[in-house]
């Protein structure tokens, strides 16, 4: 009697339907935390950008002892950095004569907005100690919040509402 033996080659429909069920399973349980990791770091990447443009402006306000101006406009979500009585409208490029220490759009930070109590939506550094206005400055983008704020000595710190931005203490 002759037994044959057969070697079984690629997959078959059940393999190749279980690891199609894993996939999908996988798939949707990153998708959520994964829209959650993005809306964190974009609220993370914006308020550290401000917090870090605010240590530059202050910086350069005392080091050319010159005022240094920060200028929001809400309504197009972004600011623009000048130093001296150059002129800065954050709509249009940075040039030496328009935001001379260049311009942060949110552009760069999709889904998140920005909100600010800054005096006419400025911070403005004196040109001897570096003192400004105080105000904050806070960005949201869906239930993730945090705040840089600025006391009048200039010095910027960050915060979550809340708690819910990780690496950040809550306000």
């Amino acid at each position: 009697m002759f037994i044959f033996s057969r070697k079984q080659q690629g997959f078959s429909l059940v393999e190749a339907l279980i690891v199609i069920f894993m996939v999908v399973i996988l798939t949707v349980g990153i998708v959520p935390f994964f829209q959650t990791y993005v809306a964190q770091n974009r609220v993370k990447g914006a308020t550290e950008t401000l917090a870090n443009n605010i240590y530059l402006a202050r910086s350069i306000a005392i080091q050319k002892a010159t005022p240094t101006t920060l200028i929001f406009n809400i309504s197009n979500w972004c600011y623009g950095m000048s130093s001296g009585v150059i002129a800065c409208d954050c709509t249009s490029a940075a040039s030496s004569s328009n935001c001379n220490l260049g311009i942060v759009s949110g552009t760069d930070y999709p889904n998140t907005t920005l909100t600010n109590t800054f005096t006419s939506n400025t911070i403005t550094f004196s040109a001897t100690r570096g003192t400004t206005n105080s105000g904050t400055a806070t960005f949201i983008a869906g239930a993730y919040s945090a705040q840089v704020s600025v006391n009048t000595m200039g010095t910027a710190s960050t915060c979550s509402s809340g708690g819910t931005v990780g690496g950040y203490i809550a306000c």
